[in-house]
């Protein structure tokens, strides 16, 4: 008995050897985005800065980590401890879907920049994206409304701009479109969680032309002499009056 006991545990333990070295445990790093969207805070709270990825580190037997899909794993921040502005730490707890694997030692709080929102009245820039045809100009731009209401992160509020883009690469004629606004920074880079109301406004573009006409009287002029023997007594011209069309700079 006790020999074949013996004999049942070393197989026992070659059994283990061997499916430990076939499928042993792993461990990989997996890069969690944060959720972030402006819905999850509490108001008026907002992110000043996007949230960089989290990478936890993930524990399993080979296998079970072939098997391992990214989205088994939630990062959830608790949004709800923010009570002010500034840097804020707040926890963070993980949901695991998948029983085969595991966290290991995980990032149990993150930090976040915190602003709150306000609102401000900013007058509109018309922005043309593309100019009118060759040989037309756009004379005059007429936005409507002239200013609008935005809501944004107020330490970005003292330095933004709202713009009506339009696009007049076909355009010949004056135009009137519905244009969508968008809130950038001085250097125009998007402004994150700004909103405007109205969210767009009327654009009306003059486009003339970079030519110009006149009507001018012909004078001709002579070179040389009559033969010998002969005067010049008239010139009669038909037409007396001719349309001069050019670039009007000239």
């Amino acid at each position: 008995v006790g020999l074949k006991l013996i004999a049942i545990l070393l197989a026992l333990v070659a059994w283990v050897g061997v499916t430990y070295s076939e499928n042993p445990p792993e461990t990989i790093v997996v890069a969690k985005v944060v959720p972030q969207s402006a819905s999850f805070l509490p108001q008026p709270f907002v992110l000043i800065r996007p949230i960089v990825p989290m990478q936890p580190e993930v524990t399993g037997t080979k296998s079970n980590l072939a098997t391992f899909r990214n989205s088994d794993i939630v990062v959830n921040p608790l949004y709800s401890n923010i009570s002010g502005i500034g840097i804020v730490t707040i926890p963070v707890t993980y949901t695991n879907t998948d029983s085969e694997v595991h966290l290991v030692n995980p990032p149990t709080h993150i930090t976040v920049d915190i602003d709150k929102l306000a609102t401000e009245t900013v007058a509109v820039d018309s922005v043309v994206n593309t100019p009118p045809p060759k040989g037309y100009i756009v004379s005059n731009i007429v936005v409507t409304p002239a200013k609008v209401s935005v809501t944004a992160p107020s330490e970005t509020l003292a330095n933004i701009k709202v713009e009506a883009r339009i696009s007049l690469g076909s355009d010949t004629s004056n135009v009137q479109e519905e244009e969508s606004l968008f809130v950038v920074s001085q250097n125009g880079t998007a402004v994150t969680y700004a909103a405007t109301a109205p969210t767009t406004v009327a654009v009306s573009a003059t486009i003339s032309t970079t030519t110009a006409s006149r009507v001018s009287v012909v004078n001709p002029a002579t070179y040389g002499s009559v033969a010998s023997g002969y005067q010049l007594t008239g010139i009669v011209v038909s037409p007396t009056l001719v349309t001069l069309t050019g670039v009007e700079a000239v």
